[in-house]
Parts: C-alpha cells; sequence; structure tokens
C-alpha cells in the first residue's frame, strides 16, 4: 500500500536532493571556471579567452539554480545560492592555498595577501550575479511550473465566479432601483 505521507516525504526528499546535487556542481563549476582565470599563467593552455566567462558562468549557474527551485520558497533559492558561493569560493581557498597546505610556499605573509585578494575578488564577483540570476531563474521556474499554472487558472475561476456574482447582484439592485424610481415617478404624479 502506498501511504500518501511516505510519498509526499520521498517526493520533497528528491527535490532536496537535486537542488543540494545543482549547488554543489554548480559550486564547482563556477570554481573551476574563476581558478583556470586566477591561474591562468600557470596553466599550460588557456581554453577559455577574455573575462567574458568569469561573468557568463556563475550568471548560467545561478538561473539554473533558480529554475531547479522553481517548486521551493524564495529562501529556499537565497541559501542555495549562498551555499553555492561559499562552497566554490571555499574550494578556491583550497585550490589557491595549496602550496601553503603542501609546504611549497616559503612566504606565509605575501602569498596568503594575493590569496585573499583573489578569494575577495572572486566572492565580489561571483556572489551578486549569482544572486541575482537565481532569483530570475526562480521566477521564470515558477512561473511555468504546474502548481503556478494550476493556481493561477483556479484564481482565474474564483474571480470570473465573484465577477458573475458581482453583476447578478448590481443587475438586482439596478432593477429594483427602477422600480423605486418608477415607483417614486408614479406618487409624485398623483
Amino acid at each position: 500500500m502506498n501511504d500518501p505521507a511516505s510519498d509526499d516525504i520521498y517526493k520533497k526528499t528528491l527535490t532536496t536532493l537535486e537542488l543540494f546535487g545543482w549547488t554543489v556542481m554548480g559550486a564547482i563549476i563556477i570554481a573551476s571556471i574563476l581558478i583556470s582565470h586566477l591561474l591562468d599563467y600557470a596553466s599550460p593552455w588557456s581554453f577559455i579567452s577574455g573575462t567574458g566567462s568569469i561573468l557568463f558562468v556563475p550568471l548560467a549557474c545561478g538561473f539554473v539554480l533558480g529554475i531547479i527551485a522553481g517548486k521551493h520558497k524564495l529562501e529556499v533559492v537565497i541559501y542555495a545560492t549562498i551555499f553555492m558561493v561559499i562552497l566554490s569560493i571555499l574550494i578556491i581557498l583550497l585550490v589557491l592555498s595549496s602550496p601553503i597546505i603542501v609546504g611549497i610556499a616559503s612566504s606565509f605573509g605575501y602569498f596568503s595577501a594575493w590569496v585573499i585578494q583573489k578569494m575577495a575578488l572572486s566572492f565580489i564577483m561571483v556572489f551578486p550575479t549569482t544572486l541575482v540570476s537565481a532569483i530570475i531563474g526562480k521566477a521564470i521556474g515558477e512561473r511555468h511550473s504546474k502548481e503556478f499554472l494550476l493556481e493561477r487558472e483556479l484564481l482565474q475561476r474564483e474571480t470570473k465566479e465573484w465577477h458573475d456574482m458581482l453583476r447578478m447582484i448590481g443587475a438586482e439592485y439596478l432593477r429594483r432601483r427602477k422600480e423605486e424610481d418608477l415607483e417614486d415617478i408614479e406618487n409624485k404624479k398623483s
């Protein structure tokens, strides 16, 4: 026997895992693109030209996150975006500070300042673009979700019923008013 409560929990768990999975994948994608730009001098090849991808990738990841999270509340989208940005910054921190972790970097002061500068720059570039695009994606995803369409149809039906009732009440009021006016005219004539 299928229990409706367990089916509901199962669906919520799946959507939460889907959202969490995209958040982690988006963080890895954003971090890898930013790392390839930050460490471009150390790379034997440069497969990304220009800085357009630095802005495009967070926009695209946030937009997809917003579409996927169209079923959730806006707070969930914002928290997921914050989590995605923080995770990507932590991945960047791990990669950039790996010489310090391994013990290769001899001067900790200058190198740590460089790491902090690059992390701050990454956060400033990624967070606003990802957040705005996630909210836009949520609006678009919510607009095309089945629940939204059903709710809109229900609201349209209810509004039409109200208009019909108001029309009937208004017609009844106008009919009574006309009868009263005719009676007043007849009473004034007599």
